[in-house]
């Protein structure tokens, strides 16, 4: 029971935003090592505590993500992975004005709303006015996250940056939070990264049994071709392949809905 009280809560609060300025003064000569291990620290830090910096880190939302896109190119794959990885955590908690500012009343402690009376104005009409005084993350950095999204989609050599790429997309472009405005002027750019991603899809059959074998004999056949390790590395490759087929699929059904009409000539 004590951890549904708004005084605890208020605590666990204010022990997070107590956290931010001390990991953003340690992350930052870490983003610029020369050691891609610690740069792709930093970007981990950033992505797990941005949930629970959200009073901090809504109102300087667009800096955050200007600091971010840049390793996005970086030389290493690892540190792109995560870089797109902390862009889509991003999207994902600061989509949804609606829940910052329930955030920003639980950790205010001059603020008089009960949760529960945060809870009464939820609604639509709780939701139209917190849109208003708020931005989503599509609204304060959408001409930054598209074009970084739709070159990595385009030009990154590995499947699995790509994949996280198109993940971070769907997030993006669902219809509760994005609009056609935002979306529009980068609609053709980031559809055709998304269908070069579908392109170059290409199922192949990595080992096959031979024919007339029994159904056990065949699966023990299976079983011998994936155990060596270079079809298991194809496995895995096809696997993140596919991870960016689904991803990429979903994007452009959500970019669907989003610009309706618009979509007709896709």
């Amino acid at each position: 029971m004590l951890a549904c009280t708004p005084p605890f809560l208020s605590v666990c609060m204010l022990a997070l935003q107590a956290m931010w300025p001390v990991v953003s003064a340690k992350i930052a000569p870490m983003l610029t090592s020369s050691d891609w291990k610690a740069r792709r620290a930093a970007l981990l830090a950033i992505s797990l505590v941005s949930e629970g910096c959200k009073k901090f880190l809504v109102k300087i939302i667009r800096t955050v993500v200007e600091g971010i896109i840049p390793f996005l190119s970086d030389a290493h794959p690892r540190v792109r992975h995560v870089a797109v990885r902390c862009l889509g955590e991003l999207i994902g908690d600061f989509s949804d004005p609606s829940a910052q500012e329930g955030v920003e009343h639980l950790g205010d402690p001059t603020a008089t709303t009960s949760i529960k009376s945060v809870g009464h104005v939820s609604g639509t009409a709780g939701r139209a006015r917190v849109r208003e005084s708020l931005k989503s993350i599509q609204e304060a950095a959408g001409d930054l996250i598209l074009p970084a999204l739709t070159r990595t989609l385009a030009t990154d050599p590995v499947p699995r940056v790509r994949a996280v790429a198109a993940l971070a997309c769907v997030n993006f472009t669902l219809v509760d939070y994005c609009s056609a405005e935002t979306l529009g002027p980068y609609t053709d750019g980031l559809l055709r990264a998304l269908l070069s991603v579908l392109n170059e899809v290409k199922l192949k059959t990595v080992c096959a049994p031979p024919s007339g074998l029994s159904p056990p004999r065949a699966r023990a056949c299976v079983r011998v071709c994936l155990s060596h390790t270079r079809v298991r590395h194809l496995y895995l490759r096809a696997r993140r392949v596919l991870q960016g087929l689904e991803g990429a699929i979903s994007s452009v059904g959500c970019i669907a809905q989003v610009i309706g009409e618009g979509f007709h000539p896709y």
